[in-house]
This record gives C-alpha cells, sequence and structure tokens, in this order.
C-alpha cells in the first residue's frame, strides 16, 4: 500500500514539474522586462501585458530571437500611452488591446486586424475604412475621434 502511494505521490510530483516547466517556456519576458508575453502555435510572440510606464511606445520587431506577431486583449489598455509605434511584424490586435490611452499618434503596418474596440478611439473605423493602409495617423487630442493619416 504504501509503494503504491509513493508511486502516486512521484508521478503527480513529475506531472506537476512537466506542467510548471511547460508554461514557464511558453510566457517569459524579454530582457528590458517590459513586455509580458508568450510564444503562438507557429512560434511567433504575442504580447499579453505590459509593465513599462514610458507614454511613448515602440513594440519590438522581435523578442527573443522570435517575431512579434500579435498584440493580446488588453495587453496595453490603461497604460496612460500617447503614442505607439507598432512594427510591421504584428498582424493582428486584440479586442481592448490599446483602450482607455490618450493616444494621438500610432504608426501601424498594413492590413492588421483589429479586433473589437482595439483602440476605442474611433481609430479602428478609420484605419478600415482608409483601406487599412500603413502609415503614421494623428488626430489633435487624446478627446478627438477624428483620426489623419499623416505619413505612409
Amino acid at each position: 500500500m504504501k509503494s503504491i502511494h509513493r508511486k502516486t505521490i512521484k508521478t503527480a510530483f513529475i506531472a506537476f514539474t512537466v506542467l510548471v516547466l511547460f508554461f514557464s517556456a511558453s510566457c517569459s519576458t524579454d530582457e528590458q522586462g517590459e513586455f509580458i508575453w508568450e510564444k503562438d502555435r507557429s512560434g511567433g510572440i504575442v504580447i499579453t501585458d505590459y509593465t513599462g510606464t514610458d507614454g511613448k511606445l515602440e513594440i519590438p520587431n522581435q523578442i527573443n530571437g522570435s517575431p512579434v506577431r500579435a498584440i493580446g486583449e488588453k495587453a496595453f489598455s490603461t497604460k496612460r500611452l500617447t503614442s505607439v509605434i507598432i512594427p510591421d511584424s504584428v498582424t493582428s490586435i486584440g479586442d481592448w488591446a490599446f483602450a482607455s490611452n490618450e493616444l494621438t499618434n500610432i504608426v501601424i503596418g498594413a492590413n492588421v486586424e483589429l479586433e473589437a474596440y482595439a483602440f476605442d478611439n474611433g481609430f479602428e473605423a478609420f484605419y478600415n475604412d482608409n483601406g487599412m493602409m500603413a502609415g503614421t495617423y494623428s488626430r489633435p487630442d487624446a478627446e478627438s475621434t477624428v483620426w489623419t493619416q499623416i505619413s505612409k
């Protein structure tokens, strides 16, 4: 009976260790410690949170040698951002990813899929209506919902 109990505990411990190692490998922070991320099925990076405090944000093109492909749901919401540069490697931005910020400048690549209220400030509609073109977009202040494309 004791050997069965020890075997069960040993098996449970091994399973727990494997799970911890799996989740540690798939969710980590980059070397600056500002981006919390995980790898997608194809090995690309999905940023899931931001711990930095700079209002002017430049998202890296790669983290640990893997391309940043997506911005996860609410990853940058309520971070007091005023401007963001999103690299061309990003192909999708999740729900509410940049919500509740004071963004007045956005640099974004072409054909980025924006989920519902990715920015919550009228940017999604302008970007989509403008043919999802790469460029620099701005608005006069954080209260305005009127965006213009200032460069391509």
